[in-house]
């Protein structure tokens, strides 16, 4: 459970107990919101789950790297010409800009509302903004590079 599924709330004027939570007595849904975050990041069983769970994230990472992989071996076979797959280097850079836009509304948020975080977590944010805008990069390369050298062929037969 989150710590927050167990609160209490206080009167400020004489301490009574206005209101008290405990998970226990929550309701079947309000029980499953509140296990969310626990098996989202894994944190329910030490250090075992948060293995688990951080090998099954590098394992989708790599899922998604050999995915463009053999999208860009797959268009080196297409017989259709670079006309088929135009859509893909723009909606691709597309994606690029917005990864951009939301890392920089994000700091710029971040900042605004004095949010402080520490070295370490900030020295990861900026690593992996890093990392994910090199993979798009070397990707949406790697992509035009194909297309420039696939053959240019009418959308229709003559």
């Amino acid at each position: 459970m989150r710590d927050r599924a167990n609160k209490m709330y206080l009167d400020p004027r004489d301490g009574r107990v206005v209101y008290a939570q405990t998970a226990q007595d929550l309701s079947p849904y309000w029980r499953w919101t509140h296990m969310a975050d626990p098996i989202h990041f894994g944190s329910f069983g030490g250090l075992t789950t948060k293995l688990i769970w951080f090998t099954f994230g590098i394992f989708l990472a790599g899922l998604s790297l050999s995915g463009g992989w053999l999208h860009l071996k797959r268009l080196q076979r297409d017989t259709r010409g670079r006309e088929h797959w135009r859509g893909t280097v723009g909606a691709s850079m597309a994606g690029l800009a917005i990864f951009l836009f939301c890392v920089v509304a994000a700091i710029m948020r971040a900042a605004e509302g004095g949010l402080a975080i520490t070295a370490g977590a900030a020295t990861v944010a900026v690593l992996w903004c890093l990392a994910t805008f090199a993979v798009c990069l070397i990707w949406v390369i790697g992509l035009a590079r194909q297309l420039r050298r696939s053959p240019m062929k009418p959308l229709l037969p003559a």
